[in-house]
């Protein structure tokens, strides 16, 4: 039993370590107020996975901008501190379905997302610096103007170029304006 005990120990840590990178960080909802991690720092692993979950709100859709950057820390003669090699962003839906092509722009996403489903974004590199690698990412979403609300701001307009019509009118025909 005593020899069984540091080897169960031993296997628990070695999955608590390699499992750190998999748990998801849920960012809560996306929206106009943008997101950004600050420089995540990921070490101790050949490679990592990270995940950061969100939603959005409403009926309409959303254009959604993500960005990700690589933050390499090097001296010159020396070999780099920081730094990440393969870095690439993935957006997914809850089902798990790609939603961003990574061989077109592994570093960056901007599209049309509609509410009522969880999302994620996965982020996958090697850091290869002698501490490890760093990366920011950042996140904005904005609602897109469903089409009833682009029929209530004309017809708004409308009446205000109405109004000011009438306006003008009127005051043209009472002499309120005099010939300079």
């Amino acid at each position: 039993m005593n020899r069984i005990k540091p080897a169960y120990i031993g296997v628990m840590l070695l999955f608590s370590c390699g499992a750190a990178h998999a748990i998801p960080y849920d960012i809560g909802t996306l929206n106009a107020t943008p997101y950004g991690s600050g420089a995540k720092t990921v070490t101790g692993t050949p490679s990592f996975e990270d995940r950061y979950i969100f939603d959005l709100t409403g009926t309409s859709p959303w254009a959604v901008g993500i960005g990700l950057s690589n933050i390499p820390l090097a001296f010159p003669g020396l070999p780099p501190l920081f730094d990440i090699s393969g870095l690439n962003l993935g957006v997914y839906n809850s089902a798990s379905a790609p939603i961003l092509d990574s061989d077109a722009n592994p570093l960056s996403f901007i599209g049309i997302l509609s509410p009522g489903t969880d999302y994620y974004m996965k982020i996958t590199g090697t850091p290869t610096g002698s501490n490890g690698g760093m990366y920011v990412l950042g996140a904005v979403a904005a609602a897109i103007p469903t089409p009833e609300t682009w029929t209530l701001v004309t017809a708004g307009l409308g009446l205000l170029g109405w109004r000011h019509t009438r306006r003008r009118a009127t005051h043209k025909a009472s002499g309120d304006f005099a010939a300079a």
